[in-house]
């Protein structure tokens, strides 16, 4: 049975959990303002909206996203090019006039990218959220602030549907915008998935804007895990003081007893640069880091899945100038049979926005068989007053997640 209650989740494999439709967080009940206090220990002025649980569930599947970016560098600067394959002395956002991408060739947009959603053969979606963010000026045409929740999503295949969501957070013009798409995305399934519109400033330095669906499913073959999805806005800063660090506590799971605990992490964040350094991120006080994402630099721009950068998406930039999605393998830090984790966020320099965090652990979820037969000891048919031997053998199968 599904527990209700936000920031202790004990529950049931193919159980799952998934926010109420939140118009704005204003509105949000009162039980995410108590599971913020549960699931997120923060310095109080780094984190505009509190990171809380949106989907939750245990399952034998994983997360995965599909994301790009809707700002780039102008193709009349002689330097864009450079920026966008991650080369060279002018990588950021701060570098350039930014412009937007728009790669759809239809009059209605003013901005769109697209990107594969890739799941094992026969997955099924148990949750898909869709995330935007940018900054918004006023009335400016394409960067309304009244327009943020609106968005065109296009399924494989399919054509532009209009969507309104709900702000997640917002600190000043910055905003990041959420809406529920899993039935769009359950029903479609994998392929290109395309997004427009995210109204954005352009035109300026150190702009950014992007989009990342986040998709939860359950698939054959895969392990038993707990699948959580937090969302949530910080602005994650070296000044003041208060702001340099954001934790974000994550429960409802049971680590195996014996063995390494695997888990993969992802992440979504706003205005993280390549080459200006000090952010970090720590899992259970231990660094994380791979090829894609270093240790001193890991919000720099990329959109990497365990290290490998994706190509499957257009544009296909190594620097997406602004924007985050990543998933990381952290694999080996939590302790056996754990039952909650912190993920810390820190800065040493630069600014950055991080709206996402996602989690994909390894749970203790033995798989115990029953075989029972009977021996008559007295030969033959059984009749009346035959002596009968049961035998019944109980064995946790080879493949479950404590062996």
């Amino acid at each position: 049975m599904a527990s209700t209650r936000r920031g202790l989740f004990s529950r049931s494999l193919g159980s799952g959990v998934r926010g109420p439709h939140r118009p704005s967080r204003g509105t949000r009940p009162r039980c995410r303002e108590l599971a913020s206090e549960q699931l997120e220990r923060r310095l109080a002025l780094a984190v505009t909206t509190p990171f809380t649980v949106r989907y939750t569930t245990n399952d034998t599947g994983d997360i995965t996203f599909a994301a790009n970016t809707l700002m780039t560098a102008p193709p009349s600067d002689p330097n864009a090019v450079n920026a966008q394959n991650g080369v060279g002395s002018k990588v950021a956002n701060n570098d350039f006039i930014m412009t937007y991408v728009d790669v759809d060739s239809d009059p209605t947009t003013f901005n769109s990218s697209r990107s594969d959603l890739v799941m094992p053969a026969g997955s099924q979606v148990l949750f898909a959220g869709l995330y935007w963010g940018s900054r918004t000026n006023g009335t400016t045409a394409g960067a309304a602030t009244a327009l943020r929740n609106t968005v065109k999503f296009m399924t494989p295949g399919g054509a532009y549907q209009d969507l309104t969501g709900s702000t997640v957070g917002t600190k000043g013009n910055e905003y990041h915008a959420f809406k529920d798409v899993t039935g769009l995305v359950a029903a479609a399934g994998d392929g290109t998935y395309t997004v427009a519109n995210v109204q954005a400033q352009k035109d300026r330095t150190d702009a950014y804007a992007g989009w990342s669906l986040v998709v939860a499913y359950r698939a054959p073959g895969e392990p038993a895990r707990n699948l959580t999805v937090f969302d949530g806005y910080a602005s994650v800063a070296s000044t003041p003081t208060s702001d340099k660090s954001v934790d974000i506590q994550i429960d409802g799971f049971k680590a195996p007893l014996q063995g390494p605990v695997k888990a993969t992490l992802g992440f979504i964040a706003y205005e993280g640069d390549l080459k200006m350094t000090g952010d970090t991120v720590k899992f259970d006080g231990k660094s994380l880091s791979n090829a894609a994402n270093p240790a001193n630099d890991f919000f720099n721009s990329t959109i990497s899945n365990r290290g490998a950068l994706v190509s499957t998406k257009d544009p296909d930039y190594v620097n997406q100038l602004g924007y985050d999605a990543d998933l990381i393998t952290a694999d080996g830090i939590i302790k056996n049979a754990a039952t909650k984790a912190t993920i810390t966020m820190t800065t040493g320099g630069e600014t950055y926005y991080p709206g996402v965090v996602t989690s994909a652990i390894d749970i203790f979820a033995p798989e115990i068989s029953v075989v029972k037969s009977v021996v008559d000891e007295n030969g033959g048919d059984v009749v009346a007053g035959d002596v009968l031997t049961y035998t019944m053998t109980v064995a946790n199968d080879a493949t479950a997640l404590d062996n």
